[in-house]
């Protein structure tokens, strides 16, 4: 995978981070948390298309988690605001770790 594609994948992980929602829905700033949620959801979207090539199973995994359609993960579509029907998912999500998309390994010590 190119080093930009880590690059966008690192820069949302620190723009979700930086923005909090768990703190700000709590202050009571919805605005901001959904908006936030919002563009996480959609860097997460074009991350999953730009992954399909190398982690197919895994990318169509976190895409149908976001319910992207199966006609919409084109390269066409990996920019910002490029689908605005996702968003209800097309598997029924879980709780806790065992549901995680990439769940922890077992460490032996």
């Amino acid at each position: 995978m190119s080093c930009s594609k880590w690059l966008t994948t690192r820069q949302t992980n620190k723009l979700f981070t930086d923005m909090a929602p768990w703190v700000r829905v709590k202050e009571g700033d919805t605005a901001n948390t959904n908006l936030g949620i919002f563009y996480s959801a959609e860097s997460l979207r074009i991350i999953g298309i730009l992954l399909q090539p190398f982690m197919p199973e895994k990318a169509s995994e976190l895409l149908n988690r976001l319910g992207v359609a199966h006609d919409r993960r084109t390269m066409e579509r990996a920019v910002p605001f490029g689908d605005d029907s996702y968003g209800t998912p097309f598997v029924e999500l879980g709780v806790g770790p065992r549901n995680a998309l990439f769940p922890q390994l077992a460490v032996e010590d």
